[in-house]
């Protein structure tokens, strides 16, 4: 990662302390890095429209996080505590949400995240801009949809203890997706398989949530072995580059496989809103 300039310094600094470190899905790297690779990933010709909007694909990865406190309900798109509602594989939880409603309630639904729900809305919103051929809402609801899908694959989105509050694990969400990350991107290789088309765009979410709800109690007990016992962890910079060594060792391979499928299902899905609209001949900036 390039140094940053001492103006975006204090931009970031700034976006630190206004925003709870807890909100930071995948952070900023990791987001930019899955769109990155799930632009190359498509088939022609549609991977030839999203290169032509590369640029703006990739910078606006991270929108949703930075609307979280001025969009109301925003902050609940993007995950879903599943298991509040039983244990796994979560069979309490309809897929479908009209009875998921009937069943829990849609405040309840609300509180608890509605992200694959929401995944399934903006891909509907997408298919409707693609056959307009709307250049720019196809931007951002395909920006908006990745980051969706994208944060479904983060484990921590996936729990009632998304932060580790319940387990003595207290800000291992932003230490693995955003620190450990940016510090060890140089070492982080993704594999993403090819891309396909996607018959039930929420059952398909769902079962992207259980895959990545197994992972969460590994990155708890990754934390916990990453903590020297004579050391007292309580601010950031008490979490040394040894701890973030340690919490690599067992959490990098987690973030390799769960960023690579990730940029997987971004793909997938960008491409199923496309077969859905009807092969449009999309047409760039």
């Amino acid at each position: 990662m390039k140094k940053l300039q001492p103006f975006w310094q204090i931009g970031f600094i700034l976006l630190v302390l206004i925003f709870p470190a807890a909100i930071w899905s995948w952070g900023f790297v990791a987001h930019k890095w899955i769109h990155r690779e799930a632009i190359r990933l498509l088939p022609l010709p549609l991977r030839g429209f999203y290169q032509s909007v590369a640029d703006s694909v990739i910078e606006k990865s991270t929108e949703p996080d930075l609307r979280r406190r001025r969009v109301k309900n925003e902050e609940f798109h993007h995950y879903i505590d599943i298991d509040h509602y039983g244990r796994y594989p979560f069979v309490e939880m309809p897929r479908d949400y009209q009875a998921a409603v009937q069943k829990f309630s849609a405040d309840t639904l609300l509180q608890y995240g509605d992200a694959p729900w929401n995944v399934a809305r903006v891909l509907d919103s997408l298919v409707v801009a693609m056959r307009q051929n709307r250049t720019k809402d196809i931007i951002q609801f395909s920006v908006d949809l990745g980051h969706y899908v994208a944060d479904l694959h983060m484990p921590l989105h996936s729990s009632e203890n998304y932060d580790g509050q319940m387990s003595g694990n207290n800000g291992i969400h932003s230490r693995f997706e955003w620190q450990m990350i940016e510090r060890h991107q140089g070492r982080i290789q993704l594999t993403p398989n090819g891309v396909d088309s996607i018959a039930n765009p929420t059952a398909a979410a769902f079962e992207i949530i259980l895959n990545s709800y197994i992972w969460a109690d590994n990155l708890l007990r990754a934390d916990t072995h990453a903590r020297d016992p004579q050391r007292i962890y309580k601010a950031r910079e008490d979490f040394d580059d040894a701890y973030y060594e340690k919490l690599f060792a067992v959490a990098g391979p987690i973030a390799e496989q769960q960023m690579s499928a990730a940029a997987t299902a971004v793909a997938s899905y960008w491409y199923t809103a496309w077969l859905r609209a009807g092969r449009p001949q999309l047409t760039g900036k």
